[in-house]
């Protein structure tokens, strides 16, 4: 199949992903933070005590339909973000540990005030004192509950935490459809992830596909099991000769136009550097490309791709498609192999 005929074929089926999440770190000690992320420097941004103030972050990906009943294959890093749990525990505690300076500073302050106070009011004896003691009254509160936070600060950051990633909502958008809000997208839930290969799978709520929406078939390894390693090879070199990703490369930046929002598709060839976890390709990739089907010339999924993780020298990386299946197996979901 030539790339406009795979597009033609199989670009009804292909979704952009909108996520909409945020994450939470919570402490044994009965204290939580909530914030968006991490930036490029690994930073935590948008942290915060007051889970009304969080501000959720939106990403976008590329799905693919698997069957008619509305379920989606795309990357767990899209559907199901994760944070560093160690990395992040690290830096809130960075944080918190320079909030605690900053209140025993203060606390040192309030201390001194009192301390003048007290001074003041055996100076002047019994007569003329009520000014001074009700400011003497106020402070001691406010020293109390300056203490208060400062133990707070210090039992959270030692001891036990658990990091969480809270999802807001997994919206759906097809191809050459309008879109301009996150009301637009159709909602789904997240069914399963794979965290460690980088596959997930989500469904419509609704639980069905568009009719004009393409499932699209999967690359069948199953039959792997019964192969020798040179017969693996000697059918992987052909199916791999060629490739084509279908992807919403950059999300809505890139996908959106007076007529909708439009796949794009683009093709490559497979690197030598190919492993037994990774297809590696020449198929440029951008953020939003993340989920999308790699297809070979035959028109078959042999690969999840996964922009933005592991890129370098011009080369991207997709799972290869026998993690899919065994998520597909776990998750107990029938597919249509059309």
């Amino acid at each position: 199949m030539t790339a406009e005929q795979i597009m033609t074929e199989y670009g009804d089926g292909v979704v952009l992903i909108q996520t909409v999440y945020y994450h939470s770190i919570h402490f044994k000690s009965g204290v939580t933070f909530y914030f968006t992320g991490t930036d490029s420097d690994g930073d935590i941004t948008g942290l915060t005590g007051d889970i009304d103030e969080v501000q959720p972050v939106t990403s976008y990906g590329t799905g693919f339909y698997l069957n008619r009943e509305g379920v989606i294959a795309t990357n767990a890093h899209v559907a199901a973000p994760k944070e560093n749990e160690e990395a992040i525990h690290t830096q809130v505690v960075n944080q918190l540990n320079q909030y605690r300076h900053e209140c025993e500073s203060s606390l040192n302050q309030l201390n001194d005030q009192i301390s003048s106070l007290q001074n003041i009011i055996i100076q002047y004896g019994l007569s003329g004192t009520y000014e001074y003691q009700a400011q003497l009254k106020e402070t001691r509160e406010k020293r109390d509950e300056m203490q208060g936070l400062v133990s707070a600060l210090n039992d959270a950051s030692n001891s036990n935490y658990s990091v969480n990633t809270h999802t807001v909502s997994i919206g759906i958008a097809g191809n050459n459809t309008y879109v301009t809000k996150t009301s637009d997208f159709t909602e789904c839930i997240l069914l399963k992830a794979d965290q460690v290969h980088d596959v997930a799978l989500i469904q419509r709520k609704d639980k069905t596909t568009p009719e004009k929406a393409k499932v699209l078939p999967l690359y069948d390894t199953r039959e792997f099991d019964q192969m020798s390693k040179d017969e693996i090879a000697s059918v992987e070199e052909d199916m791999y000769s060629k490739l084509y990703m279908i992807a919403f490369n950059l999300g809505p930046s890139l996908a959106l136009t007076s007529d909708g929002i439009k796949a794009q598709i683009t093709q490559g060839e497979v690197s030598q550097k190919t492993d037994k976890t990774k297809i590696m390709y020449t198929i440029p990739s951008l953020h939003g490309s993340s989920g999308s089907p790699v297809l070979s010339k035959y028109g078959q999924v042999v690969a999840v791709n996964f922009a933005g993780l592991d890129t370098t020298q011009g080369f991207n990386y997709g799972v290869r498609i026998q993690y899919l299946w065994q998520l597909i197996k776990e998750a107990d979901v029938d597919i249509d192999e059309e």
